[in-house]
This record gives structure tokens, C-alpha cells and sequence, in this order.
């Protein structure tokens, strides 16, 4: 019994002291004093555009926001004062600190501010990655100086800063542009020290505007934005689809649009390898050289390269000369809802960009008036700088879902003249009258007017084509084509263009090349293609053998999605008529052993 009241009061004792005890630290609490603090931040999840540089800045980022709004430079930090007093401080200061961090919306995580002193927790907040709200367009721009542009491009990426201020609020632009060699570069502007600079150097950034002086910033954005290696090949479909990759997740979007700017040369086959590369393609990068000529996009590589990427496009614009060929609009129907291309020139100047960024901003949910009305305002520009001088430019918005129905009455357009020319020699040769003088778009391309030849077919062989199928053919064009526009010089002299096709002999084509003046051109000579793969030159009124150019009609037209839809390539390897050797500005010129369309009858 002693024992156990002896126990008992033992306990009461402790119960005592431990009462005291409590009571005189709530009395220290009253008092000021110095308590430390920790500031940590556990991290859960996290969802980054970039790579560990990206989640290191995000992290110092939420950190250095709370720091700031408790006063502090380290997370381990000591406050003085009543501990209700430093308590609050703490708190108020992490509230205030809460709206920041959520806007940066980059993971998930708990920040805690611990009192060490009090071995307490004195607040906690989950960060929880909110849906970023998405822009209604991204632009995303991709080009190359080609060896003769930079002076050019630059003014175009300066206007990606010229847009107005409210249409940045829906509208994002990412951009990747590669310089000129510095040879070129100098060749063209004989700027030196801009030479040494940018030399093949390529820059890759996100448009922030600054409408008190967009042209300066822009010029800054350029200066510090160098990407990647110096002279990488722009042209290898795994750089774009980076970019694509790349630029879509840096700027979300609910629609993308993307823009390739340099020289463009339509459609050929031996234009189709780049290995063994033509002149004509589109995308030329001067630094990277196959068999001599230079790195450049083929059709079908452009096609991949934007498959390949995680994002769909909803329209691509091809900023250059010659691109709004069948060939080329069926290899990217299955890519794009919309294509902007043009049949024959685009300026030096190229497209206006600012322009497109006030037309998507003011139509976000109506990409086809944003087009339309960006065409309309970008020819009317080229108009006003060449002051109704003879000029050949023009371009088109092509709807892509509709190239299918186009397809199918072509492959029956190409049954119906492949049956006539076989069966009857007097159409036979009306029709090889219409080839003779079909409207050549440029001379060096084998590329001519698709409405001009299956119109004029019509008109001479009505009864091959019987007007019903003609309407419904030409119908299935026009339903293809969202707008159209040509400059006021093809206007006035009845010379518009449309889309162009690629015309042959026997499976075989030529490039022509004149000399002289404009008022007196002669034929220098001519590349002729044959469709077995070999090549040959004609000058001094005979043809001489050169190298193969690389591959066949079979292994190069016969692929392309176009030539599989129609059949096309049937009527290149049957046609027994040289198709017109003289390009629509050439027209009314006089050359020697030539008679132009206007002497046609």
C-alpha cells in the first residue's frame, strides 16, 4: 500500500511539473523572441515543355516567389517577434504568395513553412497544375535565307512583333529561322560584320511583344535567341518536326498554323530525291550540299516531317514561289485542313505577317474568313509596291477535305483523253493541239495551268469530256479552292492562274533556259528527263548525253499520292505532244523557231 501511494504520488508530482512547465512556455510565447523557420517544397508531379533545366527553373521559381513575399533570401530563415506575431507573418506572406505560384502552373507539389523552434507546421499548400487556358491560333514559322532572302525574312519575322496589341491575347508565334552562309550573305547585302554574326547560325524563339517598340524588340529577340549547331541542315524532316513538337507544347494552341519561308520551285521528279537533288523543291539550305546542288524538302519529306509530329496543323503555308501544284496539294491533304500556296510568283517581300496575326485574332473560330481576308490584303499589298508593273504573283487558300472528290473526277478526266487519243486520230490531234500551246507557268519547270488545259480540252473535244462530266469536273476544282486572288496585272491581261500540273512526253519532260533581253529571248537550251532515269542536254541543234538524274517516272511521280488518285502519270508516259516550251511572261516575246499562244490561231 505504501508502495502504491508512494507511486501515485510520484505521478501527481510529474502532473505538476509538466502543468508549470506548459504554463511558462506559454508565457515565452507572449514574449518576443528570435524562431527559425524552413521553407520546403515536396514535389509529386511536374509537366514540362523542356528538359531538367526546365523543372530546376520552375522549382527555384515557386521558392524564390514565397521568399520574396515572407522578406527573405533563404529558405532557412529567423523571425522576431511573439510567436502569434512571426506566425502571421509567415502565413499572410504565403497567401499572398499562392496566387503567383498557381500562375505558373507547372506541376504539383506542397510547400510547407515549418516553426523549427516550436517543431510546428505553420502552413501548407498544395500546388496543383491547372489547365493552362490555350490561345485560339499559334503561328509556327520555319524558314531559311536560301542564299539571297535574309534581308528579306528578317522584315518578315519583325512583323510577328507588328501585330496589335489585343491580337497577341489569341494569337501565340514560335519561330526557327537558319541564316545564309556568310558568303551569300555578303554576296547579297555586302554586310560583313551581319555576315560574321549569323553565319548558318540558326535562332529559335517565342514572339513577346512590346508595342513601344516591336522592330527594337524584335531585334533583341534575334540577337539572343541562337539554337543547335551552326550550319545544322534544316532540311532533315526530323529538324522540323522538333520544331513542330518543340513549338506546340512552348505554345499551346486550339489550332496551329504553320508557315515555311524561303525559295519554292513546284513540283519536279528529280526535284523528288534529295540525294540526288534538282533545282526544284521547296526549303533550300545554301550550307548543306548533295551531288551540288543544295539540301532541300521533297514533297513527300515535307509530308512525313509534319506527320511525324505530336501535333495536327490546321493550315500550311508555304511562303514561296510555284508551290500551289496538285502534285504537292495532295501529298498535304492529309496534314493541313487548309493549304496557302501560289501557283507562280511570291515577291521578294513575301507574305505580311502581321497582317495574319490581326485576321486569325479578329476571326478565332473562322479560319476560312482569317484566310481569306489575309489573302486579299497581302496581294493587294504586293499590287501597291509594284505599282501595276508587269508582276506575276498571286495565291490561293486550298480546303484540303475536298482534293478527294477532285481526285476521283480527274482519274476519269485522265481516262476519257487516254481513250480518246487512242482510238481516233482526229481527236488525236485536237487534243495535241491544246498540249502544244498549254499554258507553261514558268521555263525552267515542266509545270501548266490545270483549268486552262481541261477547259480548252473541252472546247475542242466536247465530245470526249460531254458537258455534264465537264461541269462536275470543273466544279470539283473549284470546290478545292476557299480563295483565289492574282495580282492586277494577270487581271487586266486575261492572264490568271489557278493550280498547275506537271505536263510530259512520252514519260519524258523538259526544262528550258533563254538568254537576251525580254524583248528578244533565245532558247539556250533545254534539260530533258526521261522517264527510264537518263538525261540529256539540247543545244547547237543536238542533244547531248549527261548523267542520269537519278531516279524514274516510276519511282518518283508514280508514288506521289496525286499520281495514285488519278492515274496521271498514264497520260505523262502516253501524250505524244511537246507540251509549250514558253512560260506565261514570255508569252508575247519573239523567239527564234517559237510561235506563241497569241498566234495560236
Amino acid at each position: 500500500m505504501k508502495k502504491i501511494l508512494m507511486t501515485l504520488a510520484a505521478f501527481f508530482c510529474c502532473t505538476m511539473t509538466m502543468t508549470v512547465f506548459t504554463a511558462c512556455n506559454n508565457d515565452d510565447e507572449n514574449e518576443p523572441r528570435t524562431y527559425t523557420y524552413n521553407l520546403s517544397m515536396s514535389v509529386s508531379g511536374y509537366s514540362w515543355t523542356g528538359d531538367e533545366v526546365g523543372y530546376n527553373d520552375w522549382y527555384k521559381a515557386v521558392m524564390g516567389i514565397y521568399m520574396t513575399e515572407i522578406g527573405v533570401e533563404t529558405e532557412k530563415f529567423t523571425l522576431y517577434g511573439t510567436l502569434a506575431e512571426c506566425n502571421q507573418k509567415v502565413l499572410e506572406a504565403c497567401q499572398r504568395a499562392e496566387k503567383k505560384v498557381d500562375a505558373l502552373s507547372s506541376g504539383y507539389a506542397t510547400v510547407t513553412v515549418r516553426n523549427e523552434t516550436t517543431s510546428k507546421t505553420v502552413y501548407s499548400y498544395y500546388i496543383e497544375k491547372k489547365p493552362t487556358p490555350k490561345a485560339d491560333y499559334t503561328i509556327l514559322f520555319y524558314g531559311t535565307g536560301g542564299g539571297d532572302l535574309d534581308f528579306n525574312i528578317i522584315q518578315n519575322m519583325v512583323q510577328f512583333f507588328q501585330g496589335k496589341a489585343e491580337s497577341y491575347e489569341r494569337v501565340n508565334i514560335a519561330a526557327q529561322y537558319k541564316f545564309s552562309t556568310a558568303e551569300n550573305i555578303i554576296e547579297d547585302s555586302s554586310d560583313e560584320a551581319f555576315a560574321q554574326l549569323f553565319d548558318s547560325k540558326t535562332i529559335r524563339f517565342v514572339v513577346e511583344p512590346d508595342s513601344s517598340d516591336p522592330k527594337m524588340k524584335a531585334y533583341e529577340t534575334f540577337d539572343s535567341s541562337f539554337y543547335g549547331e551552326t550550319n545544322a541542315d534544316c532540311t532533315c524532316p526530323d529538324s522540323l518536326t522538333n520544331f513542330i513538337n518543340w513549338a506546340t507544347k512552348a505554345c499551346p494552341a486550339k489550332k496551329y498554323l504553320l508557315i515555311l519561308n524561303d525559295h519554292g520551285g513546284g513540283y519536279t521528279p528529280d526535284g523528288e530525291l534529295p540525294e540526288t537533288a534538282g533545282t526544284r523543291a521547296v526549303l533550300y539550305d545554301d550550307g548543306n550540299f548533295s551531288n551540288n546542288y543544295c539540301k532541300h524538302f521533297t514533297a513527300k519529306s515535307l509530308a512525313s516531317a509534319i506527320a511525324a509530329a505530336d501535333a495536327k496543323m490546321q493550315t500550311i503555308y508555304l511562303d514561296a514561289c510555284l508551290m500551289n501544284c496538285v502534285e504537292y496539294q495532295f501529298e498535304l491533304k492529309d496534314v493541313a485542313d487548309y493549304l496557302v500556296l501560289s501557283t507562280f510568283l511570291v515577291p521578294g517581300y513575301g507574305g505580311h505577317y502581321d497582317f495574319l496575326i490581326d485576321q486569325l485574332a479578329a476571326n478565332p473560330t473562322d479560319t476560312k474568313t482569317a484566310l481569306t481576308e489575309y489573302n486579299r490584303q497581302v496581294v493587294a499589298f504586293w499590287d501597291k509596291v509594284y505599282e501595276g508593273r508587269h508582276d506575276y504573283h498571286d495565291m490561293s487558300v486550298i480546303r484540303t477535305a475536298n482534293l478527294d472528290a477532285f481526285g476521283q473526277k480527274w482519274r476519269t478526266f485522265t481516262d476519257k483523253i487516254i481513250a480518246a487519243y487512242q482510238s481516233d486520230e482526229a481527236l488525236k490531234h485536237k487534243i495535241d493541239s491544246v498540249t502544244k500551246y498549254s499554258f507553261r507557268i514558268v521555263n525552267d519547270v515542266p509545270s501548266y495551268d490545270i483549268v486552262d488545259y481541261y477547259k480548252h480540252i473541252y472546247r475542242e473535244v466536247p465530245e470526249v469530256l460531254g458537258e455534264e462530266f465537264y461541269k462536275e469536273l470543273d466544279a470539283s476544282f473549284w470546290a478545292t479552292v476557299v480563295s483565289k486572288q492574282t495580282s492586277a496585272f494577270l487581271q487586266e491581261s486575261g492572264r490568271t492562274v489557278d493550280a498547275s500540273i506537271m505536263l510530259g512526253t512520252k514519260g519524258h519532260y523538259r526544262c528550258y533556259y533563254y538568254k537576251g533581253e525580254l524583248d528578244h529571248l533565245e532558247l539556250e537550251f533545254y534539260l530533258q528527263y526521261e522517264a527510264d532515269g537518263s538525261k540529256s542536254s539540247f543545244y547547237d541543234n543536238e542533244y547531248h548525253p549527261r548523267s542520269p538524274w537519278g531516279g524514274t517516272l516510276e519511282s518518283t511521280y508514280c508514288q506521289l499520292a496525286f499520281d495514285k488518285a488519278t492515274g496521271w502519270s498514264r497520260w505523262l508516259l502516253l501524250n505524244g505532244q511537246e507540251p509549250f516550251p514558253l512560260a506565261l511572261s514570255d508569252f508575247n516575246v519573239d523567239i527564234p523557231g517559237i510561235v506563241g499562244p497569241n498566234n495560236q490561231k
